[in-house]
């Protein structure tokens, strides 16, 4: 029987059944479970593809700014699937090239292998254990398909696929060696004072080949080691030129200052640029084994900084830590701005001014601004945010789409004592009335942290009912403390969510999440 058909065949209508719960419960090898001998291949053939690649797109890039052994933890707890649909098609779904080609999805099945070698590899060295001769002989397999896929797919259909390859074909690094000419050149330019030199340890430092943390959002260090990089680039060596013009596409895609709201980078110059560095076909031996840090640089390039949700969503670069860039990665990956419910309420309500705090880059401000547009409707939006970058991403999206959103860097408190690692602090009474003349919302997609000393600082308004509408998005533990803070005046509806949020990859718990609608009784 296929993981499909154990799907449809609910017992208990009230408790719906995913395809990755039968999955892992049919597929899992651990002692005990041996479904998946006895379901004709249903591990390898009922496979969602769609949902796996979700999964990856939405994780992996986030997950490389966590040391090993935590990175192996969220992983398995993130996305069991992906491993284990990893661990079957380098197991036990075997064929020869053709078959794989002609599969339904190859570039998801190459993808799943090297997200399962990854991870057979880090708790290997984790554990101080030693890699199986079997890993190994898998591992060459996998790196001869990773070089047909160059071959027969381009860049471009790469990226297109949205399956993240190029960050995934980095754990080959542990089943090869690198070349010793390779390691002698990295070696010379290490201490070589020219720069040439410079330019080297720069780059290796902004794209380390190991995991480690990426530079925060407008962490002065990573800018400073940009734009460091953009000034030496241009005065290497004609030998380097290609590189650092690989390099200087890299920064001005994924500049935060200037966000270049692309789908990706990859045009007729670069593309030339590539082949003189890789080949006419592109060697996956120059691409892994470079004396610079080509594999990442490309990936990076092929990752899209703009999103389609009707018109042009300009996004923060997703290997970028920090919370926008994970929630870029998910809204890329599952093509949702994860804002139906705001486009409901406004539907729904009379209102004159939309205020979004926490708006980040804006995939509910901006998706707002354009729903009012499309409609006539005259609605005013102001999103308020901490981060200057995103506020700077959302400006851009703006101006592209002709939308009107008055987007402010700022951090929104309790009290102005309270204005602690910001610049620019406001609260929700000082603003007040955000430059409206009518009915005012008020939109919070906050989990946890902030949220209560943010409502807080409105206080004054909830108490008059100010406020025609106050919507947040968060957790059911900050129910009670809303409604206490908002007050008697205000008639509360809870919405709640079928899905479950994962709050950031250090907190360690999911969550379901529940929409609160505040209405103000005098209205």
């Amino acid at each position: 029987m296929l993981i499909s058909d154990l799907v449809s065949l609910d017992a208990n209508p009230s408790f719906e059944k995913t395809w990755a719960q039968v999955y892992l419960a049919c597929c899992n090898t651990q002692t005990g479970g041996d479904c998946w001998r006895h379901c004709n291949g249903c591990c390898c053939h009922d496979v969602d593809f769609r949902h796996l690649r979700q999964a990856l797109a939405g994780h992996v890039h986030a997950l490389d700014s966590l040391p090993s052994a935590e990175k192996v933890q969220r992983a398995f707890w993130l996305m069991p699937e992906a491993y284990v649909a990893g661990l079957h098609f380098t197991h036990h779904c075997s064929g020869d090239v053709d078959s794989w080609l002609a599969s339904k999805d190859p570039l998801g099945i190459l993808a799943l292998r090297l997200f399962f070698h990854e991870l057979e590899a880090l708790w290997t060295e984790d554990n101080k254990a030693q890699m199986d001769v079997r890993e190994q002989r898998n591992a060459q397999r996998t790196w001869g398909m990773m070089q047909l896929a160059l071959k027969f797919f381009s860049f471009h259909e790469i990226a297109a696929s949205g399956w993240p390859v190029l960050n995934l074909a980095k754990a080959l690094y542990t089943f090869f060696e690198i070349p010793l000419s390779v390691v002698q050149e990295q070696e010379r330019l290490q201490n070589d004072a020219s720069n040439d030199g410079r330019f080297f340890r720069l780059l290796w430092e902004h794209a380390p080949l190991k995991s480690r943390k990426a530079p925060k959002e407008e962490n002065q260090r990573g800018r400073d080691l940009e734009l460091q990089l953009l000034h030496v680039a241009p005065h290497v060596s004609l030998k380097l030129k290609p590189i650092a013009q690989i390099v200087q596409v890299q920064l001005r895609h994924d500049d935060l200052e200037v966000p270049s709201c692309r789908s990706s980078s990859l045009d007729d110059e670069l593309s030339r640029i590539l082949k003189e560095v890789l080949g006419e076909v592109p060697s996956l031996h120059h691409l892994m084994f470079n004396t610079f840090p080509v594999l990442a640089l490309l990936d990076r390039l092929l990752l899209p900084t703009a999103a389609w949700v009707g018109f042009e969503l300009c996004t923060p670069p997703m290997w970028r830590n920090g919370l926008a860039a994970y929630t870029a990665a998910r809204l890329h990956a599952s093509e949702d701005t994860g804002c139906a419910e705001l486009q409901s309420l406004i539907y729904e309500r009379d209102i004159a001014c939309l205020v979004d705090v926490g708006a980040m880059f804006g995939a509910c401000a901006a998706v707002a601004a354009h729903a009012f547009r499309a409609t006539n409707r005259k609605v005013r939006v102001v999103a308020y945010e901490k981060s200057l970058s995103s506020v700077q991403i959302l400006r851009r999206t703006a101006s592209l789409g002709n939308l009107s959103v008055e987007a402010h860097a700022v951090c929104m408190v309790n009290t102005q004592k309270e204005c602690w690692g910001c610049e620019v602090c406001h609260t929700l009474t000082e603003d007040y009335p955000f430059g409206s003349e009518g009915p005012i919302m008020l939109w919070m997609s906050q989990m946890s942290g902030p949220l209560q000393y943010i409502l807080k600082g409105g206080a004054a308004l909830f108490q008059k009912q100010l406020l025609h509408t106050v919507a947040v998005m968060t957790i059911p533990k900050e129910i009670s403390g809303i409604k206490e803070t908002l007050g008697s005046g205000y008639e509360f509806k809870l919405r709640w969510q079928n899905s479950s949020l994962y709050l950031g990859l250090h907190s360690g718990w999911r969550h379901s999440t529940v929409l609160v609608v505040a209405t103000a009784r005098q209205v």
